[in-house]
């Protein structure tokens, strides 16, 4: 009758550690895919900002451009 109440027991421990190592582990999976999935949505935010900031750039180059050759063409007149 003993070994029947600790082999319960053992076994009520065992399933309670069980139970409790999936729950951790699913939290830490959980956290795992957030940060995951937060890192690829700044990497897409990250090239968004990449992509206006060269559009930026080449019209600066252009606005630069069309003004220096209407300065020149002011100055030849």
């Amino acid at each position: 009758m003993i070994k029947k109440i600790l082999k319960k027991e053992s076994g009520a421990i065992t399933l309670f550690v069980l139970l409790t190592m999936l729950f951790f582990l699913i939290v830490i999976f959980s956290m795992f895919m957030s940060s995951s999935n937060k890192y690829l949505s700044q990497t897409s935010e990250i090239d968004k900002i990449k992509e206006e900031y060269e559009q930026s750039v080449n019209n600066i180059d252009q606005i630069y451009n069309e003004t220096l050759s209407e300065n020149l063409l002011n100055k030849q007149k």
